[in-house]
């Protein structure tokens, strides 16, 4: 860059052309009551193509000693907005030197020679100047911009375009939605900052062998997370965005200047927690754990989040552990801070968080009543060699390496496991409802406990369950898949712990999905069997003509949204809870996922839009935040 000083007229009289990178030197100058030009620091731009603007040139003369002269004092005369100085290439070899601004608008470059009285009485103006040595010229460029599905577009560029400028170009060449631009190397470039600020290698027009810098364009698509009764977005900017009841995540206004570059979202009862691309947390909500301003210095370079009903734990990158949210929740971990060292994973009750170091052992903490689980002291030295760790409400249940399992917590949700002890052999996985457990064994039989009324007891079923593929379960009640497709259910009959009325069509099953109260099985012709709470899903009879070649099947606590195959999307249950969809059936066109909250539905369409329904304060009204989720795409 230049920068150039307009000179006072007594000071040119005796101004010499100066060296490189040195300040003229000027004689004091005489008392006169002529007006007198007054200096302004303006900046020399280089242009495309090596051509130099001076831009901003002007000054005004004052009339200092002279006060009765009002017109020269009030006098202003300005130069053009912008003037060219020609012969480029020859100026961007000088280090220095003066430009003489000529009345008629006339540039002239004098490196050496001095200006006279002669040159002054007829007004030119003088101007000294030097190059700075960092500066180099605006280069035309070629960017190559890529998607990650392989599709590329040229783009002609120059090193003072922004960032921003070539996204947003790069964007519509190649019918993208909103992303970032990535160098070679993966990094994200900054929107605001030039080309040339951005260090990448440009391809220049005349030299042919320089390759052009490989860019991608990341377009992510939205994410969308539920809360209890609120949404967080992650849109395809990065950007994150939440609506639903306020004070259960649903306004995320205080943090919004911070959710950038957003990577994951987890949620609480009644907060959120985003994991930012840097490894750091933003959090907001205002029920447990929204708060995180205590521990703000700790969490640095965080790779996975867990939560309770109202507190969090983050590992960070070096297999520590930082907790915070309500401390009978486990928003409080400072007591075996010193063990937490090298966290694998980490499960959690509703109050208490376990967590599996990389030697297999388990640390515990959260509430301090023992029957939630945040208590492991009568089991510890039984904790080794822990492989996974499956929960209730209120107990743990670990599978160790060699395939026997270990519990504790309250017992009657499971956290008494002798009665079975023998039998928990080879285990090789572990579902459960909310006061039980279910372990499928190497050999594909089951063994439950917990509370029998919870599917706890499967004693009535034993002989059926062979060769088991997977279980699913509601909140009291179990749906086991064997391998044959066919379907054995226990638990609570209310709670679609009977599937007997339905199960001649509980055939070729091939995925099962569940609200607290009911199940849905998807078929292997892609029809769809429901039972359970007839109110809460378990009643598909009004749909079934329209639920074929389904897709997908998402569930709030008491409704069902099936997509399609050719992506609209079907919905029973409670009306209130998104079972009725039909204020925004026309908008639920080509929906590629669908997410929820305990009472709304949020469905992602293919071109990144979202809507949604269900109870308004619940996450199923979302006019606030419509604009934004629609520029995300832009």
């Amino acid at each position: 860059m230049i920068f150039s000083t307009v000179q006072t007229q007594q000071q040119q009289q005796r101004m010499q052309a100066v060296p490189s990178g040195e300040e003229p030197t000027t004689a004091p100058a005489p008392e006169s009551s002529a007006p007198r030009a007054v200096s302004k620091e303006i900046e020399v731009c280089f242009a495309p193509g090596l051509e130099r603007q001076l831009r901003g040139l002007e000054h005004f003369t004052s009339d200092e000693n002279d006060s009765s002269d009002s017109s020269d004092a009030d006098s202003v005369a300005q130069a053009p907005e912008s003037r060219a100085l020609h012969d480029a290439e020859f100026l961007s070899q000088l280090d220095g030197g003066q430009i003489l601004v000529e009345g008629n608008g006339c540039l002239n470059y004098s490196q050496s020679t001095p200006v006279g009285n002669a040159a002054l009485s007829s007004g030119i103006q003088v101007i000294s100047f030097k190059v700075d040595a960092d500066a180099s010229p605006a280069k035309s460029a070629v960017a190559e911009v890529s998607l990650m599905s392989g599709k590329t577009v040229s783009l002609q560029a120059h090193s003072d375009e922004s960032v921003e400028s070539l996204r947003a170009r790069a964007q519509k060449a190649l019918g993208a939605g909103r992303g970032r631009l990535l160098d070679s190397t993966g990094r994200v470039l900054d929107g605001g900052a030039p080309l040339k600020r951005a260090r990448l290698q440009n391809a220049e027009p005349n030299e042919p062998n320089t390759q052009p810098e490989p860019l991608t364009l990341s377009v992510r698509r939205v994410d969308i997370s539920g809360g209890l009764l609120a949404f967080a977005a992650i849109l395809t900017d990065g950007c994150g965005l939440s609506w639903g009841a306020d004070r259960f995540g649903g306004d995320c206004s205080a943090v919004k200047d911070q959710l950038k570059d957003v990577q994951q979202i987890h949620a609480t009862r009644g907060a959120f927690a985003a994991i930012l691309a840097n490894g750091s947390v933003v959090t907001w909500g205002y029920d447990g754990g929204g708060e995180s301003s205590a521990v703000r210095d700790q969490l640095k370079n965080v790779r996975q989040i867990q939560s309770t009903l109202r507190a969090f734990a983050a590992i960070r990158g070096d297999g520590s552990v930082v907790s915070w949210g309500d401390a009978d929740y486990g928003g409080d971990s400072s007591a075996v801070r010193d063990q937490l060292k090298d966290v694998q994973q980490i499960q959690s009750t509703s109050c208490a968080f376990a967590a599996i170091l990389a030697d297999g052992s388990v640390v515990t903490w959260g509430s301090t009543i023992a029957d939630y689980g945040g208590d492991s002291s009568v089991v510890r030295n039984q904790l080794k060699t822990a492989q996974h760790i499956q929960a209730t409400e209120r107990a743990f249940a670990a599978i160790l390496g060699d395939g026997s399992v270990v519990t504790w917590g309250n017992a009657d949700y499971g956290g008494d496991s002798s009665a079975v002890r023998d039998q928990l052999t080879n285990v090789q996985q572990i579902q459960a409802t909310s006061r039980a457990f279910a372990a499928i064994l190497g050999n594909g039989s089951v063994v439950t406990w917990g509370d029998a009324y919870c599917g706890g007891d499967s004693s009535a079923v034993r002989e059926q369950l062979k060769n088991v593929r997977e279980i699913q379960a509601t909140s009291r009640a179990f749906a086991a898949i064997l391998g044959d497709g066919s379907v054995v259910t226990w638990g609570d009959a209310d709670y679609g712990g009977d599937g007997s009325a339905v199960r001649d069509q509980l055939t070729n099953v091939q995925q099962i999905q569940a609200t607290h109260y009911a199940f849905a099985a998807i078929l292997g012709n892609s029809s769809v069997v429901t039972w359970g709470n007839a109110y809460c899903g378990g009643d598909s009879s009004a749909v079934r003509e329209e639920l074929k070649n389904v897709r997908e099947i998402q569930a709030t606590s008491q409704a069902f949204a099936a997509i399609l195959g050719d992506g609209s999307v079907v919905t029973w249950g409670q009306n209130i809870s998104g079972g009725a969809s039909s204020a925004v059936r026309d908008q639920l066109k080509n929906v590629r996922e669908i997410q929820a909250t305990s009472q709304a539905f949020a469905a992602i369409l293919g071109d990144g839009s979202v809507v949604t329904w269900g109870i308004a304060e619940s996450g199923g009204e979302s006019s606030a935040v419509r604009d934004q989720l629609k520029s995300s795409n832009q």
